[in-house]
């Protein structure tokens, strides 16, 4: 037989030819996935206990969600099936240091703590010496020691983890992947640094959000793993108020990335920024960027009427958030940003009463200044 799906319904596993097995709503058994036993006949007579049954063509077993295989069990299935290539299952705390297989390729997790994950991966090696892909998309963050451990696995080849938790650098470390695909919602760059990234030839990461980095070299590595992979999906730059770490990452990045993912990008946070760094940040800025919307905004007095100027000519919209509360001098602030606008935008700012914006461009129609198309959010 071939592939079998099953949804209650068990296949009599007597059949051995059997290479594919989905398990859905059944119970794990000491030997394989087994139908519950029926009911007594009668208070005296109990059903018989299943049989073992063997099944040496079965290469895909999956257990079902949420049903806990146990660590004796998963031991004994194993060793039942020495043609197993592919195992998908629920729980990492089954995956004990005594389970070992040979003929396994392919594992996939779907749930763990952060603790059996740093418990679990260290075992890895010895436990599936053949292992190419390890899918532990949303249980598995990796930290030193498990990615010594991965990366001491010379057959291992695609990995899917859901975050990394590095604090050294493994970037000498040898390695051959194809394919590491990062679950988490954020690019941390100095971490991403800390993998042997030459040796990955593609990188994928779920989120959007980058933490820059201040250090040239260190985003160097990132930009070429980046280009490698075709882009990693850029959107927000999470820069705490880092000006230096913002101004070091942000154009190699953009320009490591195709067009159309430069058109529309955030920063997070940008405090007391001065002229100066106000100029730079605009020339940070590829030509492909059109719209830019920076979050918890805040500048030196004299740094707003250097906003727009230093914007790229090719910039359509710049939305400005100044959290909540609004500071007091809100209204006086985009007055100035956008009496030296010196061509079209369109600026949106938030939070910003329809009010104020009524009599921002009053001022701006007495000043001849028309450049500005002003929107306003008051939440």
């Amino acid at each position: 037989m071939g592939q079998t799906s099953l949804v209650p319904m068990w296949l009599p596993l007597t059949c051995p030819n059997v290479i594919s097995l989905e398990c859905s709503g059944g119970i794990i058994t000491d030997h394989l996935p087994l139908p519950a036993p029926p009911p007594p006949r009668s208070a005296t007579t109990a059903s018989p206990a299943p049989a073992p049954v063997a099944c040496q063509h079965l290469q895909h077993l999956e257990v079902p969600q949420m049903e806990r295989l146990g660590a004796q069990h998963l031991r004994q299935q194993l060793a039942a099936l020495p043609s197993l290539s592919n195992l998908t299952m629920w729980d990492m705390e089954d995956l004990s240091p005594e389970l070992h297989s040979t003929s396994l390729t392919r594992l996939r997790v779907d749930y763990g703590s952060d603790e059996t994950s740093a418990a679990g991966l260290p075992h890895l090696p010895a436990q599936f010496p053949n292992l190419a892909e390890l899918d532990a998309s949303y249980c598995l963050s990796v930290d030193d020691a498990g990615l010594e451990a991965l990366l001491s696995m010379r057959s291992l080849l695609r990995v899917t983890v859901r975050h990394l938790k590095l604090r050294r650098s493994h970037a000498r470390r040898p390695c051959a992947w194809e394919q590491l695909t990062l679950r988490s919602l954020y690019l941390d760059v100095d971490e991403l640094a800390r993998l042997p990234l030459e040796g990955i030839q593609r990188i994928t990461v779920g989120g959007n959000e980058v933490y820059p980095s201040r250090d040239a070299e260190t985003v160097a590595r990132v930009v070429a793993a980046i280009k490698r992979s075709g882009g990693l999906g850029l959107g927000v730059f999470v820069s705490y108020g880092d000006a230096t770490a913002l101004l070091t990452t942000l154009r190699p990045l953009l320009e490591a990335v195709p067009a159309e993912e430069q058109r529309e990008i955030t920063i997070d946070a940008l405090h007391e920024a001065t002229p100066e760094v106000v100029r730079q940040l605009g020339q940070q800025l590829t030509p492909a960027v059109r719209t830019l919307h920076v979050a918890k905004f805040s500048l030196a007095q004299e740094a707003w009427a250097t906003v727009l100027p230093s914007l790229p000519a090719t910039m359509m919209r710049l939305q400005l958030g100044f959290g909540w509360p609004a500071p007091p001098q809100v209204e006086e602030h985009v007055l100035a940003l956008c009496s030296a606008a010196v061509r079209p935008i369109m600026v949106l700012v938030w939070p910003l009463q329809a009010e104020a914006k009524q009599r921002i461009l009053a001022l701006l129609a007495q000043q001849g200044n028309t450049h500005v198309t002003l929107e306003a959010q008051s939440w």
